[in-house]
């Protein structure tokens, strides 16, 4: 078999992220390599009416049918399967170089970019990771999402607290800001004192029991 020059990719990046997907036009070679990188994986093939009517049916049974890690084959045929699989969130500590890599040169490109409110969050989550670090303490923080959608840009562990914090580039806050944090408090029994909302306005003060807080008071 001829070496791949993706092969080496393939295993650095396995080694950061829980899940690959590995693209390319059809008969290119993309299951032979996906097995020849990672051999001791489970396989199946997505085109087996079997296992596809199963992926699509209970995708949660469907994988827990594979204790270690597993090469899916033709995936995009149980399009509901990938967000059963856990992935991470990628943040930059420098989001001018975020911007950069945008193609963002300036403030009015970046209020009119669709990213903006991404770039915004990184920051806002960057800020907390370096404050911590100052104090020389590991941050205790962490990105949250479950099968359904439902997410919290950042929580905050302190003791035995988590603390849940929603970001919002928005200069001024809207009240369906509060729906993922309410949600929260509903799943964790948890009270709304101990939530924050950091927003892209100048103003501080309480609304529903959340603690609102500028971007610049972090």
């Amino acid at each position: 078999m001829i070496p791949r020059l993706l092969t080496k990719y393939l295993l650095r990046d396995a080694s950061f992220y829980p899940a690959l997907v590995v693209t390319g036009p059809r008969q290119s070679g993309k299951t032979t390599l996906a097995i020849s990188a990672f051999p001791k994986h489970a396989y199946v093939s997505l085109e087996e009416p079997d296992s596809r009517t199963f992926a699509k049916e209970d995708p949660r049974g469907f994988l827990a049918r594979y204790q270690g890690p597993i090469v899916i084959d033709e995936v995009q045929r149980a399009p509901d399967l990938l967000s059963y699989i856990q992935s991470h969130k990628l943040y930059f500590h420098d989001t001018g170089l975020a911007c950069f890599m945008l193609g963002i040169r300036n403030q009015d490109q970046l209020f009119a970019h669709p990213l903006r409110g991404s770039v915004f969050e990184n920051y806002t989550v960057a800020e907390v990771i370096k404050a911590y670090f100052h104090h020389r303490v590991q941050p205790p923080v962490f990105f949250w999402r479950d099968q359904s959608g439902h997410e919290i840009d950042l929580l905050i562990e302190e003791g035995n607290v988590l603390h849940p914090v929603e970001i919002k580039s928005a200069h001024t806050v809207a009240g369906d800001m509060f729906e993922g944090l309410k949600w929260w408090s509903r799943l964790a029994d948890q009270e709304t004192s101990s939530m924050t909302l950091v927003y892209g306005g100048t103003e501080s003060y309480t609304r529903e029991g959340v603690a609102v807080r500028p971007w610049f008071s972090l």
